[in-house]
């Protein structure tokens, strides 16, 4: 059965942006994709956990760490906002 997908936006004061989708919909995205970090291009990305080695999808390092959103930038390291900006199915 698959589930519901959330859209959220995250924004720091150091100007980091990004939206990221979680969940997964009958629209998508796939469930083999999980939320990483990417230490080389400093990142919240999308990895595809069925073809490894893992990589990211923005840079395609493979210095990627397997976690739920950060409750922190992944530029600066300070706390940021996030607002859920939407749902699909």
């Amino acid at each position: 059965r698959m589930g519901m997908g959330t859209l959220f936006i995250v924004n720091c004061e150091c100007g980091y942006e990004n939206s990221l989708m979680l969940g997964v919909g009958m629209r998508g995205p796939s469930p083999n994709y999980k939320t990483a970090v990417c230490s080389s291009c400093q990142d919240i990305v999308m990895v595809d956990i069925t073809k490894e080695p893992f990589q990211c999808d923005r840079c395609g390092s493979h210095s990627v760490t397997f976690r739920k959103i950060p409750k922190k930038c992944p530029k600066c390291g300070k706390a940021w906002s996030n607002e859920i900006v939407g749902f699909w199915d």
